[in-house]
């Protein structure tokens, strides 16, 4: 029985947080998952880095679009492989309520990024990859797509959908 001074609404509120309490809660199941990816990302992001950085410092002959790619793909990388998982791991554990919606946010971005830069890339470097035995679609490159892919077919669903999600991101 909810406080007499309690308008209808409040009480509606009140109803649905105890309605949508019931199920899993906190920071387990499915979600470790997402966890351990943000947590990784920074890491597995360091060869990137190792690749970009040689082509900033010594400049290697390239024209000015192809600079600017070099910059997109650094500027890029640092935002969404170091800074966006750190945010996100801090709101994570804060449970805070638009958690799931910026990690889905995150994720899609990531997807979009990924498929821009190849048209950057591409673009910038055709004479490059017009080369007879220069491959541009290599098995790296379906493959990270590929995970993007699906990861966001899986997590950002997850995000709306779950109970989980819905009862531990209250904050």
């Amino acid at each position: 029985m909810g406080a007499p001074h309690m308008t209808s609404a409040e009480l509606q509120e009140q109803h649905k947080r105890t309605e949508t309490l019931r199920g899993p809660t906190g920071l387990g199941g499915w979600l470790i998952l997402p966890a351990l990816g943000l947590f990784a990302t920074p890491v597995l992001a360091i060869p990137t880095f190792g690749d970009l950085l040689p082509l900033l410092t010594s400049g290697a002959g390239l024209t000015a679009a192809q600079m600017l790619v070099v910059w997109f793909e650094l500027i890029s990388n640092v935002v969404l492989q170091l800074l966006a998982p750190a945010v996100l791991l801090a709101l994570f554990f804060q449970k805070k309520r638009y958690f799931p919606l910026l990690y889905a946010g995150w994720l899609a971005a990531n997807l979009l990024i990924m498929l821009l830069d190849l048209v950057f890339v591409y673009n910038a470097f055709r004479s490059y990859y017009d080369t007879p035995g220069v491959v541009f679609w290599d098995q790296d490159t379906a493959q990270g797509i590929g995970r993007a892919v699906f990861g966001a077919a899986i997590w950002i669903p997850y995000m709306f959908k779950s109970v989980r999600v819905k009862n531990t991101f209250v904050n």
